[in-house]
């Protein structure tokens, strides 16, 4: 029998995978047939499964860190922070759309001060 889980090949007389440990049948809780783990609806009764929904989900190999190629890049960062003094006293004052443009010039006038 096949485990849907991992792929591998077992027995037929196994209830568990041998590669990852997951169930190879499901049995209905209603009429105790067996079904496989992979069926959402017992074939004898038609009963939806519990299992289905309780199966483990195939577990990936993670590769050692020497096996990992290396991603990304460093760089270096710099971060603009502004304090707008106020700014909550002229957020109330202003339309919401005027108070956007508003700040959206803040970051620029504050690069062209500091060069």
């Amino acid at each position: 029998m096949r485990c849907i889980s991992c792929g591998q090949d077992n027995r037929a007389d196994r209830r568990f995978c041998s590669e990852c440990g997951a169930a190879l049948e499901a049995r209905c809780e209603s009429c105790g047939a067996a079904n496989q783990a992979d069926e959402k609806f017992c074939g004898g009764c038609g009963e939806r499964l519990l299992s289905c929904a309780t199966a483990p989900s195939p577990v990936a190999a993670v590769p050692e860190p020497d096996e990992m190629p290396p991603t990304g890049e460093r760089r270096q960062l710099t971060v603009l922070f502004c304090d707008l003094v106020g700014s909550t006293e002229l957020s109330a004052r202003l339309d919401p759309e005027d108070l956007r443009r508003g700040r959206a010039r803040v970051p620029g006038a504050a690069v062209a001060r500091r060069r």
